[in-house]
């Protein structure tokens, strides 16, 4: 059994959460489970690279969160050096009950057991509270900038670093 339809309904049920006040609702109302699903079997049968790996956080026996680190995909990093989360997501129906906070904690001992000693992430600029929880953990924007268009919609997001 594949986790990838659970993995796709907590990413749908995230995104329309967290980003209800932040882009179109329009999109969100277009996000498809489905398209999600064949998405996350992909990504989970075929990993980016070998250092690419994929987290699952279960709670009361079913999948609430996910976390998706590989290597920095910034060419101002020492690629070498750093990872990045590519995206860390769970179901708004836990959160608040430091599972994030344990997964971040479970990322950041398995970099260092594999020598890498810096992570990043992007985060919308608009997002206060994932920006809030990242600093909580220790890392700080780092002045880094892009906009990601989307759909014919422009993401304002920032960086954040941490070393490990």
């Amino acid at each position: 059994m594949t986790d990838a339809p659970a993995i796709a309904a907590v990413h749908v049920a995230a995104w329309k959460k967290t980003y209800n006040e932040q882009i179109p609702e329009e999109f969100l109302n277009r996000l498809n489970i489905d398209k999600y699903t064949w998405n996350w079997e992909s990504w989970l049968a075929y990993p980016s690279t070998p250092e690419a790996r994929t987290w699952v956080v279960v709670y009361d026996d079913r999948i609430v969160g996910f976390a998706g680190v590989g290597p920095c995909r910034d060419d101002d990093m020492d690629l070498g050096d750093a990872m990045e989360i590519h995206g860390i997501y769970f179901h708004p129906d836990i959160w608040r009950l430091g599972l994030g906070r344990a997964l971040m904690q479970w990322i950041f001992d398995d970099l260092r057991r594999r020598d890498y000693n810096l992570l990043t992430l992007w985060t919308l600029e608009a997002n206060k509270r994932a920006r809030s929880f990242y600093e909580s953990l220790g890392m700080t924007a780092d002045g880094e900038t892009k906009v990601d268009f989307k759909d014919g919609f422009e993401l304002d997001e920032i960086r954040y670093t941490i070393r490990i």
